[in-house]
């Protein structure tokens, strides 16, 4: 140490020097800068020939081995730099060609790591490319930081790639030295726990180095136990290096070491031996690899290690014996592991096939067994032999149907369920026979008696999963796919003898509100399929038993993935039984009272709003791949039935494959198949209902609404509309691609294209057919039904019920309206009376003549059918109308009443106009009040109109906005939608329009004397405090982008109905709600919240937005407190309806709803026309 203070060079490092003397590792500061000069000097010394300078390297080298110390409490902080000096620095020695340096220096960095590994307390299991903190020390943060850096200090590193290549020198030259490549592999081994090592140490070649040291070690060498289990450590964590070292050679090498290793009998041999196996386990989960196992003669050596015992097998080892100690019992687990990995591999399957090791397999399955080589086995040992016999047997008997009979595979299978008294067991046993049951051994399954074991089964107290495997098991066997005729035929009479459907119905009728009981009802109608369908005694005892009723239960309350199965099933039962037919027409629904044709309609209705929503279809998608088994994920193997001869669409035969086909592909994969047999054969559930219904014939039944008779009509079309669809596809194509077909191609697509228009005229004209009948009886059922409420009315017993002071009720709603009806008929007549027209002289017939009230209400369905020639009914005439607000532009006050007091209209010696007026409430009540798209004619508005009643004319939509539903919106509402985007995204937004209003609302204040200037600038200053919040909150909601046509429909309707008549409030004329109005719309999910804001007397946008975040308690007590909503990021669906209002000026109704589902379009404006007539007009 003097000699080396007497260098200039270490001048300033007398501290550093002084450590070396102590006992103790150096400090963090010294690591930094004194380790790495001073091995410097030394080295440059030693090269130079003065050997004096190796023991102060080794000394120091030595002493790098030790925890480092910390001096100050920042040198934690350097800790990881200390440390990857360290190691930097004994990388770098490496390449000094001193065998003692080397071996010093790999030895040095095994202990640093090995130091890193237990000071961080992780394990394999979590040394990935993330340090993992301690279960214990998972609060501490500042430990646990510090971890990690050590951790990235061992990954920065590059000794991995300075100990490989020492290697690569010292085996090309020849002079590797044993001890410095054991401390070079121990080394190795440490930094191997680390994937990011790993991964440089597959890219630097290391494996290659590990198989070419194991061609020149011996089997029991330390340095051979070492490179298995680095070989272990990168093959798992690093799983794209199985391939790398996947060739010949490398699977020959661990051939030969398993081999040569056989003969060991001490514990550590065994233990050396279960290593390999798993090293080759592991290489033989990659595919690519098993085929080498098989050339190198590696799946015979396993063989033998597997059934030496149970076979006798001649070895050739000498005195070499299997115990039943715990070691060997490993070893027995990990062959027949490795043996299950292999088979997947043909060649390997059938050499294991070859040689006997499926009578092996099922001796451990065995309830008779006598070989006492098996039965020796402990009784915990040999249920796990037992288990992984049984993954074996599933594996293997896929392969041929000879070896599993030569084995009595079937017989055994079904001793050892009967017998097994360990559950898991049992349960592992019925999932191979399910196995068995499809595949080519199903026959020897049968032959032994699974049906009525697996109904016998059945019928004992087991769970629910053991029973659909065993009705699983019952139906594979009875699909058909495999067995003769005959054979099936005895198959599906045993089941029925044996009392299979008696024991088969009372399951169809179970809950099916689970996932577990979906999946074994979904089972169950497969095994209907199966078993009874198309065997006729089965099919005459499934109908005594009602069957078909219960088929039919399920399809009305299974979710859409169980209903294609239903009806899949229900097809082919009504085909081969028209006493099937008959007993699902006698079926009525026990909760909803509907008939079969009111279900499939029903069925079809829903499936067709889920393919027009695409959000729907996303929603469902999730839905069915995280809550409900489906066809993909279920052990369903229908029965696959095409179509092979041509047939016409009015014979079309229902049986069908249940291979998905898209009912938007348009090719066909066969081009002899006609386009009907392809059109047919799609599995979607559309198919399926109209399959059945051909069955139950299209007729439309009186039971039925219009609305599902029109859809009837749809689905009796469909096998002809998807063939004309075909058609246009192939003209389209044909356009794409500028191809011109010759003259009698060209004919024959002339000639589809005119039977396809004369066939969509033929549905149009059935349609209108419908909606004509429709209309008729709307017509009546309307003119009854005021006519009764008119008598109603004017019982004096029924009047003195009504109790306007707790609300009014439908029924009082109604009976008000209609007293505004008989007020509006009698002024109307007596208006007539004193300017009555002439008798036509040549009808003989009075103009006035006839019900007052019929023709109003068929003017009222004709402008429906054709509104755009629609005259509106309940304008008033030019000049009569006024102002809803008086000249100062306030409103008076709100009404006492519900409703408005009618008012005759003004005096009109026209036949014309007493006509149009016979309906006329007020003045304010015309066409403004109920014109939306395509029904208002803005050259008639009168000028003299204000203002804001004109602002609301026009409600064509704007077609503005990124989708559909934004489309739909009017101008101003599609404003409104931008400025609560806005305001969403960025709450100060409208502070300016906020204080704007406030202002001005003070200045009305001081005018009207109503309320207080006080008051009012406190309640917009709570408003401003609100948004405050809001632009400091983290939580931002997000815009709504969506709008669907329902909700916005329902959000005018409420504006429609409250701004006529002057209300205010959530509850309309008719005693509605917000939930009632979403309902005639649609659906929305009850669980999640919805709301409803609305605004009154402001038309901008940004004012109708910012006047919601003021509270009014004296104006409007019913709608305090809405701001919230406003930014409630849980809502993504909103609805926008304004108009104007009779007492306020203007109407703003918004409506919040987290999920909603539409109801179809037609449906929807057939509801929004329903209620204008009834309580807007």
């Amino acid at each position: 140490m003097l000699h080396l203070r007497s260098l200039e060079s270490l001048r300033g490092y007398e501290d550093f020097l002084d450590q070396l003397n102590e006992k103790e590792g150096f400090y963090v500061r010294s690591a930094i800068d004194g380790i790495p000069k001073t091995i410097q000097v030394c080295t440059e010394q030693l090269l130079a020939g003065d050997k004096a300078f190796l023991d102060p390297i080794l000394l120091v080298v030595q002493k790098c081995a030790q925890p480092l110390r910390f001096r100050k409490t920042a040198d934690e902080l350097r800790h990881k730099e200390a440390l990857l000096s360290i190691l930097n620095t004994m990388a770098d020695l490496l390449s000094i060609n001193v065998v003692q340096v080397q071996e010093c220096a790999a030895l040095t960095i095994e202990i640093v790591v090995a130091y890193v590994r237990e000071r961080c307390s992780d394990d394999l299991t979590l040394l990935h490319d993330k340090g993992a903190a301690s279960p214990d020390e998972k609060t501490d943060v500042f430990s646990a930081e510090k971890r990690c850096l050590l951790h990235i200090a061992v990954r920065d590193s590059d000794f991995v790639y300075k100990l490989l290549q020492l290697l690569h020198m010292s085996q090309n030259m020849g002079q590797l030295d044993h001890a410095v490549a054991l401390a070079v592999v121990r080394a190795l081994k440490q930094a191997c726990c680390y994937t990011a090592c790993c991964t440089s140490f597959v890219n630097e070649g290391g494996l290659d180095r590990m198989f070419r040291l194991l061609e020149t070690v011996r089997w029991n060498d330390d340095l051979t136990f070492i490179i298995v289990e680095i070989v272990w450590n990168v093959t798992e964590l690093y799983p794209a290096s199985r391939e790398t070292i996947g060739s010949y050679h490398n699977v020959a090498v661990l051939k030969d070491l398993l081999e040569n290793s056989v003969m060991g009998y001490k514990q550590k041999d065994k233990e050396f031996r279960n290593d390999c196996i798993v090293v080759c386990t592991l290489l033989a989960e990659e595919t690519v690899n098993q085929r080498y196992f098989f050339e190198t003669g590696f799946t015979k050596l396993l063989f033998t290690l597997a059934c030496n015992q149970e076979l006798d097998l001649g070895t050739g080892w000498g005195s070499f014996t299997q115990t039943y100690s715990q070691e060997d019992f490993e070893q027995k687990k990990l062959v027949w592991n490795i043996l299950y990995v292999l088979s997947f591999n043909e060649y390997n399957a059938k050499f294991l096939l070859d040689n006997g090791f499926l009578k092996v397999l099922t001796e451990y399955i065995n309830v008779d067994c006598q070989n006492k080589k098996v039965l020796k086995w402990p009784t915990l040992q040999l249920l796990e032999l037992q288990m992984q016999a049984l993954y074996l047997i599933a594996q293997l008997c896929l392969r041929d149907a000879s070896f599993f009979d030569e084995a009595d595979g079937a017989n055994r299978l079904l001793s050892f369920l009967h017998r097994c008294m360990e559950s898991t067991l049992r349960d592992t046993t019925l999932r191979v026979m399910v196995h068995v049951a499809n595949s080519c051994n199903r026959q020897a399954l049968a032959t032994a008696g699974a049906v009525p074991s697996m109904l016998d089964l059945i019928q004992t107290d087991i769970d629910f999963d053991v029973k659909c495997d065993c009705f699983q098991i019952i139906s594979d066997l009875c699909s058909g796919q495999v067995q003769k005729e005959e054979d099936l035929e005895q198959l599906r009479q045993q089941f029925m003898d044996v009392g299979g459907i008696e024991v088969l119905l009372p399951y169809l009728k179970m809950d099916l509100s689970s996932e577990k009981g979906q999946r074994l009802v979904y089972v169950l109608v497969d095994c209907v399929w199966n078993c009874v369908i198309t065997h006729a005694p089965s099919e005459c005892r499934f109908l005594d038993l009602q069957g078909v009723h219960c088929l039919l239960d399920v399809l009305e309350k299974g979710p859409p993935w169980l209903q294609l199965c239903v009806l899949s099933c229900l097809a082919d039962f009504f085909e081969s039984n028209q006493l099937a037919v008959k007993q699902a027409l006698r079926w009525v629904s026990r909760s909803t009272h509907r008939q079969v044709q009111k279900l499939l309609i029903s069925v079809w209705m829903k499936q067709a709003i889920r393919k027009d929503d695409p959000y729907q279809v996303k929603m469902e998608a999730e839905r069915l791949a995280t809550e409900c088994p489906t066809p993909e994920n279920v052990p369903f193997q229908p029965k696959e039935k095409k179509y092979t001869n041509v047939v016409s669409a009015k014979h079309v035969n229902p049986k069908q494959t249940f291979k998905a086909v898209s009912s938007t592909q348009h090719t066909l994969t066969d081009p002899d198949v006609h386009p009907l047999i392809a059109v047919v054969n799609q599995a979607d559930i559309q198919t399926k209902v109209y399959c059945v219904l051909k069955q139950t014939g299209f007729e439309a039944h009186e039971s039925l609404t219009f609305d599902e008779r029109s859809t009837l009509v749809d689905i009796s079309a469909l096998v002809d509309t998807r063939n004309d669809t075909m058609w246009e596809y192939v003209e389209d194509t044909l356009r794409e691609e500028g191809i011109r077909p010759v003259s009698a191609d060209q004919a024959k697509l002339d000639e589809t294209r005119k039977t396809r228009a004369q066939r969509l005229q033929n549905i149009k004209q059935q349609q209108g057919q419908v909606d004509q009948s429709k209309a008729q009886w709307e017509t009546q059922d309307e003119i009854t039904f005021y006519k009764s409420l008119i008598k109603k009315s004017e019982d004096p017993a029924v009047v003195a019920k009504a109790e306007p002071s707790k609300g009014l009720t439908i029924t009082q709603a109604k009976m008000r309206k209609t007293a505004m009806l008989k007020a509006s008929f009698q002024s109307a007549l007596e208006q007539s009376t004193k300017t009555i027209p002439a008798i036509d002289p040549s009808t003989n017939k009075d103009p006035l003549d006839g019900d007052p009230f019929k023709e109003t209400a068929a003017a009222v369905r004709a402008a429906k059918r054709n509104p755009q020639k629609r005259e509106a009914p309940h304008s008033a005439p030019a000049g009569t109308c006024s102002s809803p607000t008086n000249g100062m532009g306030v409103g008076p006050k709100p009404p006492t009443q519900a409703f408005i007091a009618p008012v005759p209209p003004a005096a009109d010696t026209s036949i014309h106009s007493q006509r149009r007026s016979t309906l006329s409430f007020t003045v304010a009540d015309n066409s403004l009040a109920s014109g939306w798209p395509d029904e208002v004619d803005l050259s008639t508005i009168p000028p003299t109109l204000p203002k804001h009643v004109r602002a609301f004319a026009d409600q064509a939509p704007a077609g503005q906005g990124h989708n559909e539903t934004q489309k739909f919106l009017t101008i101003m509402e599609y404003n409104v939608l931008c400025s609560l985007n806005n305001f969403r995204r960025n709450p100060a937004s409208l502070l300016p329009t906020l204080e704007n209003l406030k202002h001005r609302q003070m200045r009305q204040a001081e005018i009207d004397g109503v309320r207080s200037v006080q008051e009012v600038k406190q309640a917009f200053e709570v408003a401003s405090d609100f948004i405050r919040k809001a632009v400091n909150s983290n939580d931002k909601p997000k815009a709504i982008k969506q709008c669907p046509i329902g909700m916005v429909l329902a959000a005018r309707d409420h504006a429609l109905d409250t701004g006529g008549k002057g209300l205010t409030g959530h509850t309309g004329s008719d005693a509605g709600s917000l939930q009632s109005r979403l309902n005639r719309y649609g659906s929305y999910d009850a669980v999640r919240p919805v709301c409803e804001c609305i605004g009154y007397g402001y038309v901008e946008a940004d004012e109708i937005v910012a006047s919601m975040l003021v509270d009014d308690p004296e104006m409007f007590p019913e709608i305090v407190g809405q701001r919230n909503e406003l930014l409630n990021s849980e809502y993504r669906y909103c609805g926008i309806g304004l108009h104007w209002h009779r007492v306020h000026k203007a109407v703003a109704v918004l409506i919040f709803a987290c999920s909603f589902r539409e109801r179809p379009r037609q449906q929807q404006d057939d509801a929004h026309a329903r209620f204008k007539a009834m309580f807007c007009e």
